[in-house]
């Protein structure tokens, strides 16, 4: 994991939900991968409906997924991070920053 991103969940209308978008992690090190965790945070943090990741821990070259899907409490923009704990001494967290639109 490196760095950082933005994820934008487009427009949905208040309180109906989105299409689940899955993203993935990637261990592009060599070696493990360990206790992987999501948490999220924000001023729109409830918004956002986040899964564990599928697996805590990657060897080299694996992947594992998850979700995120966005349910607008109010309109207007909406805003919330995910911070994806680890391991990993550059990057932990990596932090996705969740952006959508409610209608």
């Amino acid at each position: 994991m490196e760095g950082g991103t933005n994820k934008s969940s487009g427009s949905k209308p208040v309180k109906t939900t989105s299409s689940a978008n899955s993203l993935t992690i990637s261990n592009a090190g060599t070696g493990s991968l360990n206790g992987l965790a999501i948490t999220k945070g924000g001023a729109n943090a409830g918004d956002f409906i986040v899964t564990q990741p599928m697996r805590v821990t990657l060897a080299p070259g694996e992947t594992t997924t998850f979700k995120v899907t966005f349910k607008p409490t109010a309109t207007g923009t909406r805003n919330a991070a995910i911070h994806i704990g680890s391991n990993d001494p550059n990057e932990n967290p990596f932090d996705i920053l969740l952006t959508g639109l409610g209608t």
